[in-house]
């Protein structure tokens, strides 16, 4: 983890291992140095204490540090307690509570190859710093919230969780001139693990994008991290036919950008 001011936010506090994190009061988000857009990934949190709660997940680097994971399009989350996951401030209720020091949760992502259209548009994605805007949304709108629960497709509606406001706005999404939407990557998906077993699919398919694993504490809650290769409770060998990997050996941070300079 990291306290870069792309990657966490300020009130957050990283340990000197790099892989522990918590903050005191309401929830803030912090993110990996290294992000992935393809290949099927893994890592494991633990929360080390029974205070506040976590939400614990995967986010581009556009997503809001100022709240939790699972805010806004640009990420995804599963939370401590209730047990509850949490995409663009819709809630549904999932898998099993996890906040204690004696569960593992297994994070894992999986994305499939990249074709030439969605590494351009990857590529060609900024995230710029300004002071008064810090957030730059590329060249697309966050779709308008939905009650549809879109894991297994969009055909399963689910009662909604209460979970913040959306950080776009109605009138930006309707008008006439609006940019596409952001678009989506056929067969990706996000898996979560209790102790080893799997809590089954919570998310896809995914928003293009590249990946980094994310926390959000709330209250005092600290997570430890393992980015492997070494887990508690080792992943699937494979996931839909691709090796799960560790985010310890996740590529280069700017390999993308070196792929189209190597051309």
């Amino acid at each position: 983890m990291t306290t870069e001011g792309t990657h966490a936010a300020s009130q957050f506090r990283v340990a000197s291992d790099n892989l522990t994190v918590t903050n005191d009061k309401g929830y803030r988000q912090a993110k990996a140095s290294h992000g992935v857009a393809e290949g099927t990934w893994y890592y494991e949190a633990t929360l080390t204490n029974t205070a506040g709660a976590a939400r614990i997940g995967w986010s581009q680097i556009s997503g809001d540090l100022q709240g939790p994971c699972g805010l806004d399009h640009y990420s995804y989350a599963f939370r401590s307690y209730p047990a509850t996951r949490f995409h663009a401030s819709v809630g549904y209720t999932y898998g099993e509570r996890y906040d204690s020091p004696d569960v593992t949760l297994g994070v894992l992502i999986h994305l499939p190859p990249l074709g030439p259209a969605a590494r351009e548009d990857l590529r060609r994605r900024r995230f710029i710093l300004q002071r008064d805007f810090p957030y730059a949304k590329f060249d697309y709108v966050q779709p308008l919230p939905s009650t549809t629960d879109e894991s297994d497709g969009g055909n399963t509606t689910a009662a909604a969780v209460s979970g913040g406001s959306p950080s776009f706005t109605s009138d930006l999404a309707t008008e006439a001139a609006a940019p596409s939407p952001l678009p989506k990557m056929s067969g990706s998906a996000i898996v979560y693990f209790r102790n080893g077993r799997c809590l089954s699919q919570a998310y896809g398919p995914l928003h293009l994008g590249k990946y980094h694993p994310a926390v959000a504490c709330y209250m005092g809650a600290e997570v430890r991290l393992n980015f492997g290769p070494e887990f508690a409770h080792p992943p699937p060998a494979e996931w839909e036919g691709t090796p799960v990997r560790p985010m310890s050996e996740c590529p280069p941070e700017n390999y993308l950008e070196d792929e189209a300079a190597a051309r």
